[in-house]
């Protein structure tokens, strides 16, 4: 330290001596207007000398109550008596900052986190001491993926979402789980020593589905993307071992994935999927994204021997076929269509229109809730019948003892939104998905 040699104009050479007391001493270089002379002030350091060439950030200094800032000027033109920083710093008390003594500030001079500062409490969270893979569960809905993970045998330690309600059914069905109602994006308290864990998230989709950009605007499409654009980087760089994502495949996030990728080519892959081909009865084609191995694991587990049907999943159907929402019917027109000339006709839907047998899928469970059992009475009349949250639930592999909201429109809308648990449970578990039985 002796070669670090400050020379000082003639009027200002006399540094004040160390100041009393047993709290540590320090002399800070480039001091600019004090943001770091303030925060070490609070941590317990006194301050021997503030040293800064602008004449604003003194004048600051000096208004902000730091009465020992030394101006230094243009050093090579600068004429006086050199003064040694060890000198001024250490001359009486060993534990000096510059020299990086061994100085460690006991709990009560500790600054807050990050978290803490942005007025998030900091609560231990709890880790799995059997040995098992930690699981955090970002944008966790209403526990689909949670689920799937503690079917594969994961331990699920921490889950955050900003919708109160769907939290607190999360809370229900697992309360091991440390739960954060939080607006994301915001600080997460991951592991920092070392520990693997497993990172997983289901950002908003709305802003990317086809009925969801009938009612977009700008700012709302913009704080989508960022929203995915956030999770992803904090995907790969939380110090995660592995991590995935379910997302709508749309154009839009598919070219967000695929720009992440490339700046990370070695943690990101995606794929579109249909969960059909894993075993979920219905058809629901989704953008997966996560480390490349995770993802090809779950490429590999697609397979025609794991579909399975609407009667598989409930074994007491009220109906004899399911049908959706959909209000039209289209029609292909022509195959060699000219430029302007219409590709499909449209018509009204009628009870008996977009029927689907109970042999196989149902079609995609929304938030609306909105498929129906049908059936003919006795007069050959058709009939309809809107299913319960409870057999949605089981079309989304939920397990039959899952516990729902009362609201039957809450249920309808955590259910369509979830992920389903048979997908994580495929995702994390290396031997294979335990077997899912009849509803």
């Amino acid at each position: 330290m002796d070669k670090y040699v400050m020379r000082l104009p003639a009027t200002e050479r006399a540094l004040p001596p160390p100041a009393s007391g047993s709290r540590p001493t320090r002399v800070e270089l480039f001091a600019g207007a004090g943001g770091m002379a303030v925060g070490l002030e609070a941590a317990g350091f006194e301050h021997v000398a503030l040293i800064e060439r602008d004449r604003n950030c003194v004048h600051t200094l000096r208004q902000n109550g730091f009465g020992k800032c030394v101006k230094l000027k243009d050093a090579p033109r600068c004429v006086g008596t050199n003064v040694s920083l060890r000198a001024v710093c250490c001359a009486r008390r060993p534990t000096c900052h510059l020299c990086a003594c061994r100085f460690r500030a006991p709990a009560s001079m500790r600054q807050p986190t990050l978290r803490a500062c942005l007025g998030h409490a900091d609560v231990p969270i709890p880790r799995a001491e059997d040995g098992t893979l930690e699981v955090w569960d970002l944008f966790c809905c209403g526990g689909g993926f949670s689920t799937g993970a503690k079917r594969a045998g994961c331990t699920v330690v921490y889950a955050c979402d900003a919708w109160p309600d769907a939290l607190e059914t999360y809370k229900r069905n697992h309360p091991q789980t440390h739960t954060e109602c939080l607006e994301l994006p915001a600080p997460i308290p991951f592991p920092t020593d070392g520990r693997p864990f497993h990172v997983h998230g289901s950002p908003p989709c709305q802003r990317f589905t086809v009925m969801g950009k009938r009612y977009n605007t700008e700012s709302g499409v913009e704080t989508a993307t960022n929203l995915l654009k956030w999770f992803l980087d904090t995907a790969v760089t939380c110090g995660a071992t592995s991590w995935s994502m379910e997302q709508v495949s749309s154009a839009e996030t598919r070219a967000i994935v695929e720009a992440v990728r490339k700046r990370h080519p070695t943690r990101v892959a995606s794929a579109t999927i249909d969960f059909y081909e894993l075993g979920v009865p219905q058809h629901r084609k989704r953008l997966i994204c996560g480390s490349p191995a995770l993802v090809a694991h779950l490429l590999r587990a697609c397979s025609a021997e794991r579909r399975r049907s609407i009667r598989d999943a409930i074994a007491k159907p009220r109906g004899t076929m399911v049908r959706n929402s959909d209000s039209w019917t289209r029609a292909r027109l022509r195959h060699d269509r000219r430029p302007g000339q219409s590709k499909y006709a449209y018509t009204k839907a009628t009870a008996d229109d977009k029927l689907h047998p109970l042999s196989g899928p149902a079609p995609t469970i929304l938030t609306n809730g909105d498929v129906r059992w049908w059936w003919r009475d006795r007069d050959g009349e058709s009939k309809i019948s809107v299913m319960s949250a409870r057999e949605l639930a089981l079309l989304q592999t939920f397990p039959r003892n899952y516990k729902l909201p009362d609201s039957t429109k809450l249920a309808h809308k955590l259910v369509g939104n979830a992920v389903p648990p048979l997908v994580a449970e495929l995702l994390l578990r290396a031997d294979g998905p335990r077997p899912v039985g009849r509803g």
